[in-house]
């Protein structure tokens, strides 16, 4: 979206491109987190000067090879996000498997049950604090020592906090090696396995990025750009700023 305002503000003529059906991608998962709902004003903002700036959005149409044939445009901006991370492990397609940004946006419903999730970045941390008072109980299994050491100091103490204050139980040090029907196997840095009997994992591993179209365009058009998560999975305003600059650049 900053990059299609600032490209129409420079005197483009601009094409939004969005397989979905909304605008906001991340913005509108992270804004459902717990206490940062206010990162829901900045995407108000940004979808209103979308209509303001009479910005020509094609919504539930993604920009593929096809549709870049077909236009033939002058630049493209790759904007297109990334994917949560699957990781290579026996059992990671069960049923009882479901993904963090699966929870946020509202596809997977988990109630009265016994929740792991894989993953104690910040991520992985405000899902548990958004479930943990609807379940039996709440598990956070990482890998080093800490939990959320992505998350600056003053949020990361209320953070915190917060895990204590719901009783989500920390499994720090672990590695998960296998996801079973009725459970996890976990490696611990003694090399000792472990087994936990749970209900439900949640997968917060991370994101690898959707950069494929770029590949596939590469040869047909000229100048190309590549913002936000589609580069790098990092945070909001690493995007903001990518997404500026690309549209400068044209």
């Amino acid at each position: 979206m900053v990059a299609a305002l600032t490209a129409q503000k420079r005197g483009f003529r601009v094409r939004l491109y969005e397989r979905g059906s909304h605008l906001g991608g991340q913005l509108r998962l992270a804004a459902v987190s717990p206490g940062k709902e206010k990162i829901g004003w900045f995407l108000d903002y940004l979808l209103n000067q979308i209509k303001v700036q009479k910005v020509d959005v094609r919504l539930r149409k993604a920009a593929n090879l096809k549709t870049v044939l077909r236009v033939k445009p002058d630049a493209i901006i790759l904007t297109t996000g990334a994917f949560p991370l699957l990781p290579d492990i026996p059992g990671v397609n069960s049923k009882c498997v479901c993904t963090a940004w699966e929870i946020f946006e509202g596809r997977k419903e988990i109630k009265d049950k016994v929740v792991l999730i894989a993953g104690g970045g910040t991520v992985g941390c405000e899902t548990a604090l958004s479930i943990a008072s609807e379940n039996k109980k709440v598990m956070i299994v990482e890998m080093l020592g800490n939990i959320a050491i992505d998350m600056e100091p003053i949020s990361r103490m209320e953070l915190n906090t917060k895990i204590q204050k719901y009783g989500i139980e920390l499994l720090l040090n672990r590695k998960i090696t296998r996801i079973k029907e009725d459970g996890v196997v976990s490696l611990s840095s003694e090399s000792r396995e472990e087994q936990v009997k749970v209900d439900c994992v949640i997968l917060a591993l991370g994101s690898t990025p959707a950069n494929g179209l770029a590949h596939q365009v590469e040869k047909e058009i000229r100048e190309i750009h590549i913002a936000g998560d589609c580069n790098s999975p990092r945070k909001i305003i690493d995007a903001v700023y990518e997404g500026f600059l690309a549209a400068s650049r044209l």
